[in-house]
Formats: structure tokens, sequence, C-alpha cells
């Protein structure tokens, strides 16, 4: 008697957006990112465009006169007026702000982006900064919490070293300043090594903060939770993202960078620096060019982040069967809909 089986293949997936719910691999996250943003280039693309674009514009036009004075001052010989100095200050700190503002508005809304191109749904720019805009703030406060706690990390190294330093200039301790100084070297050493594990082990904090809507400690606590057994697998990945959009805008930018190097002076005149680095031409070509690299890299590493945290969810907690449903509801940022997140 014949038997007969049937053989029925492994189903694929389901994959609602541009990536299969399933544990992603390096190519689906990195390939998903891409299409995340490529696909919402709007939202993605422009919008961070048009944010940097105008940063680098008002930062690079504010920057002329404070530096033409210092140049001036350097050429005549003589000390720089106070006037220049706070100049450079204020144009620095404006130059720090407006770019800070710039960051949160993009990591907030390509978050929103991606987490809902993995629904399969696009998103308008609008609805980007509709999403968005609640969890700014906190996305600031997530990032002044992360820069204090690093800090902290170097404070005790930097102090040590300060006093090595303090020892050596006085030149009555030179044995106590050496045991100093190769203290405060090992110690940077151990701060380094704290800091890179929980800068790893931070790597999703934005993203819960975001689409879980928690606060700052307590997206950290998810972070760490989610990252927890996998990682290597978090470090590896943005890395290789990381060197793949530094390779990109290398290569967009190195044209820039060959004409100003080939167009400098050859002389010690500070105004004939000046005015060729800040020629009109070049500046217009530096601002646009800084822009679209920013514009490229910055959404594409958020996107990566985004997706990474997407995965560890999947494989810590199942979280594909609950996107499989979203994908199946209508969107929370239809017109009406007030909006959600993600839970």
């Amino acid at each position: 008697m014949t038997q007969h089986f049937n053989y029925y293949p492994p189903q694929p997936p389901p994959q609602p957006g541009v990536v299969p719910l399933r544990p992603l691999d390096v190519g689906a996250v990195i390939g998903g990112s891409l299409k995340a943003i490529f696909r919402n280039w709007q939202a993605a693309l422009l919008l961070p465009f048009g944010l940097y674009l105008g940063v680098s514009i008002v930062g690079g036009l504010a920057a002329i006169k404070p530096f033409r004075s210092m140049g001036a001052a350097i050429e005549d010989h003589r000390g720089l007026s106070s006037g220049a100095i706070w100049g450079v200050v204020i144009v620095s700190v404006v130059g720090i702000a407006l770019t800070v503002a710039a960051t949160l508005i993009v990591q907030t809304a390509t978050t929103v982006v991606v987490s809902r191109a993995v629904l399969g749904r696009g998103t308008s720019i609008g609805q980007a900064l509709r999403a968005a805009r609640p969890r700014m703030l906190p996305m600031l406060g997530l990032d002044i919490l992360i820069t204090l706690m690093f800090l902290a990390l170097l404070l005790i190294p930097f102090g040590v070293i300060a006093g090595c330093v303090a020892l050596a200039v006085s030149g009555e301790h030179d044995a106590a300043a050496v045991l100093l100084g190769v203290l405060g070297f090992l110690l940077l050493l151990v701060a380094a090594g704290f800091g890179i594990y929980f800068g790893v082990s931070f790597t999703v904090a934005p993203s819960a903060l975001i689409l879980e809507s928690v606060p700052g400690p307590t997206a950290l606590r998810r972070s760490r939770s989610l990252v927890r057994d996998n990682w290597w697998r978090t470090l590896g990945i943005p890395l290789l993202a990381g060197l793949m959009a530094g390779l990109a805008g290398y290569v967009v930018q190195l044209p820039i960078t060959g004409i100003r190097y080939t167009q400098l002076p050859h002389t010690a005149d500070p105004n004939q620096t000046f005015d060729t680095t800040f020629s009109p031409t070049l500046l217009v070509v530096s601002f646009v060019l800084s822009a679209a690299v920013s514009a490229f890299t910055q959404p594409f590493m958020i996107a990566v982040g985004t997706l990474l945290y997407h995965d560890l969810r999947i494989r810590k907690e199942s979280f594909h069967v609950p996107l499989l449903q979203m994908s199946q509801l209508p969107d929370d940022l239809g017109p009406r809909s007030p909006g959600g997140g993600w839970s």
C-alpha cells in the first residue's frame, strides 16, 4: 500500500510594512531603515533637510562677523576685545541650541515615521509632527539625563588628572604627580569602559520613550532590559550603520573639502584665508551639502535604532503578535483619530 504525504512549505512571516514581523537580521534592519525613510521621504528626509539647512544658514551667517573681527585682531597683533570673544560665544551657544532643537524634532518625528512604516502606513510631515510633539520635551530631558550620567563618569578621572597637572606644575611632588597621572589614566579607561557599556545599553531608550510614552528613567530601564542578552548585537548593528552613514557623508562632502583646500591661499594673511573660506559660493554649497548629509545620516541612524527596538521586543516579548493586530486596525493618525502610541 502506497502512502502519500503532503508537504506544505513553511509560510513566510507576515510583512505589512518595511520589515517582516519576526526577529530581524542585520540586512532586514539596514534595508528596512532605508525603505522606511525613502518611502516617507517628505517626513524623513525633506523635513530634516529643511531644519538642518536653516540651522547651517543661521549659524554660518551669524558667525561671519565675530570671526572676521578675530581675524582682524590677529592680523593687527592686538588682543581680542571682549566684544569679539562674547560674539563668538553667543554665536556658538545659538548654534548649539538650534542644532539641539532640530535634532529633537528629527529624532521624534523619524521614530514615529519608522514605527508606522513597520505597520505599512505612510506618514506625512504634519502627521509626524503632530504625533511627535508631545514627546519632544521628554526627549530633551532624556538627552540631558544621559549627558549628566556620562559627565559623572568622567568627573573622578578628570579630577585626578587635574591634581596630577597641578602637582607637575608646582614641581615639588614629581613622584606623586606621576602616580596620580597613572591612576587618572587607569580611571579614565575604566570610565570609558562603563561609558561604552551603558551607551550600548541605552541604545533603544529614545524609541522606548517616544513610542511607549514613558518618562526618561523608565525608558533607560526599558532599554537596559531589552538589550540584556543582546548587548553585542546591539553594539554591532548601529556600529555598522554608523560606518555606512559616515562613509556616505564623507564621499558627499569630499568635493567641497577638495575645493576649499585647492583655493586656500598660501599666505599668512588671515583676511585672505577668511575671504576664501567664507566666500558666498563655497558657503552656499557647504550649507546645502552639510544639510543633505545630516538629513540622510541622522534619520538613517534613528531608523536603525527604531527597528532594533522592534527587533528586541519581538525577541523578548513576542511583539510581532500585537504589531500584526495593530497593522489591521484603522490608522491611529487618520483625520478622525486623536492619535496614539505603542504599549
